[in-house]
């Protein structure tokens, strides 16, 4: 899921710690060339290419704020990788 208000971020998350006191997030980062690649390489009709490419300072912003959890980068990473990553930091 991507959030990018930390206002929202810190509401999902009071819920989530409800449940699981250990909650441990992941940023997932990526450069501005591989999100618009990633964007760009997938079918309209999973989002609107044009409302997620003017999303993408946002997203930038968001992705260096340590709130958001853990950084993972993701650039010419499978997603077998990501996920090798992510159980490493654990």
């Amino acid at each position: 899921m991507t959030v990018l208000r930390a206002e929202v971020w810190r509401e999902l998350c009071s819920g989530f710690r409800e449940a699981d006191a250990e909650l441990r997030a992941f940023r997932l980062i990526a450069t501005e060339a591989t999100l618009r690649a990633r964007i760009l390489g997938r079918p309209e009709h999973e989002g609107p290419h044009d409302w997620c490419l003017g999303h993408i300072p946002a997203a930038l912003a968001a992705l260096q704020d340590e709130e958001f959890g853990t950084e993972i980068p993701t650039d010419e990473r499978t997603p077998g990788e990501i996920g090798a990553a992510i159980l490493g930091a654990l």
